[in-house]
């Protein structure tokens, strides 16, 4: 279509519209309307660009205004390497889309000199997650072993550091390996355990039935 026969067509539309309305075009206080879509679908794209000056379709308005407002993603507070990754929805301290769970018990490490214990946490919503860090540092716990909780040595001195020290750089990480040593050491007590049970049960097996009572037996046995 000709430049000059779209411009023409464009003005016929505008004006058919205006007769339509009733002059609402020079009525401040009226809100813009749309141009039928029947008609605009039927109008080249410079004339549509025409019609559009005065008359926006909602729809067509709202894509432009998305196209050119690009959204952005917010990022949580704090320096970049707290930051959670971009798939997530990171969560700052005292949020209440979270709640932390009762701490463990008390995982002795007595090499170290350390205890460490750890807590679950539950949230309201699944799609939520606890900035990393933050995670990290408030879900252990690591302190100097105690002789009431701990069965560590005391001549040795094992629980009398002033800090438990941690050659990981990270304190969870220090506090994980106290937890892995401690059940180690806890499935190794515990076989010995089975074990000295096993080996006591099987003296008393043989105490009730002698070997000297069973050879007589068997030979009674087969002299019939």
């Amino acid at each position: 279509m000709a430049p000059g026969r779209a411009r023409r067509l464009a003005l016929a539309l505008a004006l058919l519209l205006g007769c339509g309305l009733g002059g609402g075009l020079d009525d401040e206080d009226e809100a813009l309307v749309s141009a039928p879509p029947e008609l605009l679908a039927k109008l080249p794209a410079a004339a549509k660009a025409t019609v559009a000056a005065g008359y926006l379709n909602p729809s067509e308005a709202e894509a432009a205004g998305t196209k050119e407002l690009p959204l952005v993603a917010a990022t949580p507070p704090g320096p970049p390497s707290a930051r959670s990754p971009p798939h997530g929805t990171a969560m700052i301290v005292g949020d209440t889309r979270f709640a932390w769970q009762e701490w463990s018990a008390w995982h002795c490490n007595c090499a170290a000199g350390s205890m460490s214990r750890v807590r679950d946490i539950t949230y309201a919503r699944p799609a939520a997650r606890l900035d990393p860090a933050q995670y990290d540092l408030l879900r252990f716990q690591r302190l100097v072993c105690s002789y009431a909780l701990c069965a560590c040595s005391r001549p040795k001195r094992q629980c009398d550091l002033l800090t438990p020290a941690c050659d990981l750089g990270q304190m969870h990480l220090c506090a994980l390996r106290d937890i892995q040593r401690d059940q180690d050491e806890k499935r190794r007590r515990f076989w010995a355990k089975v074990n000295r049970g096993l080996k006591a049960l099987w003296r008393s097996l043989k105490e009730a039935f002698p070997r000297d009572k069973k050879s007589k037996t068997i030979q009674v046995k087969s002299g019939h």
